[in-house]
């Protein structure tokens, strides 16, 4: 998982913010919008919400389809950017909790 997140990092991070807004898709899609999917539809859904039980605040797991295909009016790249890096780590440190001893 560890050169798949790299490798993401690594083809965004060399794009400008236009290239990262432009959609490229006719639904609206853009990188940046995948980005933000990968932070929260894989790695706070998929590892500290299903495998940790997290919830988010209304007390379900982390997930919103629509809403998390879109970056919110105001979100800046750097905050996206940190905002995956932090789900990254929390994600990690779930997984490292949930293996098993051996």
């Amino acid at each position: 998982m560890d050169r798949q997140r790299e490798h993401v990092l690594g083809v965004l991070e060399g794009l400008s913010e236009e290239d990262l807004r432009r959609p490229v898709l006719p639904s609206g899609w853009s990188c940046l919008a995948l980005l933000r999917h990968l932070t929260l539809d894989v790695e706070r859904f998929r590892f500290p919400g299903l495998i940790a039980g997290e919830q988010d605040a209304a007390g379900q797991p982390a997930a919103d389809a629509e809403a998390h295909w879109c970056v919110p009016e105001g979100t800046t790249i750097d905050e996206v950017f940190a905002d995956y890096r932090a789900a990254i780590a929390r994600a990690d440190a779930v997984l490292a909790a949930a293996a098993p001893e051996q």
